[in-house]
């Protein structure tokens, strides 16, 4: 006889299916032909018999996971090859300074508002007549945020700074 829940053979004097462990009583026993007319019948095979066990919703279930895992192996590729990190021009938002000088230096004190790979500031000192007379750049790298970081321009001679002009640019990368 035919298993009625499973549809599978099974010894005509089973109580249970050895199949599918269902209870077969005589109530519920039938007819090896009934049977095997309803084991041909696909309405009455269960869904494992029909499509293996698999369900749309697990495919949905498992979509976001292969996403996330599809992004993270993206990333650390990109990241590996120097895409991950990126750097942008340094914005006066990024910072804060202070100046300072006397008759033979100029002081810049940059305070970084947060980490900056690279400050450049390039300082030029003009007499009253519009004449070049010291131009240096500095650079500093890796500074971190909240930190203090000065820039000393040393002219090398006596400046008297009235009628002379300071003119610099705060230059650099930051992520």
């Amino acid at each position: 006889m035919y298993c009625r829940f499973c549809g599978k053979q099974i010894d005509d004097d089973s109580v249970f299916c050895v199949h599918c462990g269902k209870n077969l009583t005589e109530n519920n026993k039938c007819n090896p032909k009934e049977q095997n007319n309803e084991s041909n019948n696909p309405s009455q095979n269960t869904p494992t018999e029909t499509d293996g066990g698999s369900s749309p919703w697990g495919l949905l279930l498992l979509l976001p996971v292969f996403i996330i895992l599809l992004v993270v192996i993206i990333g650390a590729t990109s990241y590996s090859r120097g895409y991950g990190i990126i750097s942008r021009d340094l914005k006066s938002s990024d910072y804060t300074y202070t100046t300072s000088q006397d008759l033979t230096s100029y002081r810049i004190t940059v305070i970084p508002l947060r980490d900056i790979d690279s400050c450049n500031i390039q300082l030029t000192l003009y007499n009253s007549k519009g004449e070049e007379l010291f131009s240096d750049t500095i650079s500093k790298t890796n500074l971190k945020e909240g930190s203090s970081y000065t820039y000393i321009f040393d002219f090398g001679f006596i400046n008297s700074l009235s009628g002379s002009e300071v003119i610099y640019n705060i230059t650099g990368k930051c992520k």
